[in-house]
């Protein structure tokens, strides 16, 4: 199989597919002080307030007497966490009385909003053949910023090949998984090998292939990508 020029093809896609499961503050009881990160970047602080349900939460904040209440939609809320008290030791009181106060709250991770993929066709020894296709990804946020996680990639690489009157016919699909760690890779991203198999030597050769990507972040969902089309 002789090797044509490699092809690079860059694809951004936010399809995220939100995991299954309850709210963020599932578990978290009425009355009870938290911090809350929005899907804009905000950092809300308050008490969970009773009117709080599955597709809304509510936050109360009580200051010299008034009660204010806020209310922010579920798909809206990236994360939340119970702000706890610390307890100090009695300072300048001779009562030994109880000093409370509330940690901050941790900076959230900005939300992962699509994937990064570039690939191109590779040889990673000494023969003329394609060996497989090097594979670059990188998840981003809404802004289009790097978003350090670990996630699991799953690829499809699609082989098609061109039979009688040039017809473009399929061959097979070769599936392949491995994993990125957070902050791995350069400014392209984590990179990974994909290996192309031999295939059916009844079948026609492999002439392209058509990659599909899937990143699987914990706790977060799932993103894909596609290159259309990786010359052979």
């Amino acid at each position: 199989m002789t090797r044509p020029a490699l092809a690079v093809v860059l694809v951004l896609i936010a399809g995220a597919l939100p995991p299954a499961g309850a709210e963020p503050w599932s578990g978290i009881e009425v009355g009870e002080s938290v911090w809350v990160a929005t899907v804009d970047g905000r950092t809300l602080r308050g008490e969970i307030d009773p009117r709080t349900t599955n597709q809304e939460l509510w936050l109360a904040v009580t200051r010299a007497g008034v009660t204010l209440a806020s209310r922010t939609p579920a798909a809206h809320v990236v994360a939340v966490g119970a702000i706890s008290p610390i307890e100090l030791p009695p300072a300048g009181d001779p009562a030994g009385g109880v000093v409370f106060v509330a940690a901050p709250a941790p900076t959230p991770r900005p939300p992962v909003a699509a994937l990064q993929a570039i690939a191109q066709a590779a040889n990673w020894d000494a023969d003329a053949g394609v060996d497989g296709v090097q594979l670059y990804v990188q998840l981003r946020d809404i802004a289009g910023n790097p978003v350090p996680v670990a996630a699991t990639i799953n690829t499809e690489l699609h082989l098609y090949g061109f039979g009688r009157h040039g017809r473009s016919q399929p061959v097979e699909v070769q599936r392949w998984s491995g994993r990125i760690a957070a902050d791995s890779g350069d400014f392209r991203g984590a990179a990974l090998q994909v290996p192309l198999r031999p295939v059916d030597p009844d079948a026609i050769a492999p002439a392209y292939a058509v990659l599909k990507v899937r990143a699987i972040v914990p706790g977060v969902g799932a993103f894909d990508a596609v290159i259309p089309a990786i010359a052979l």
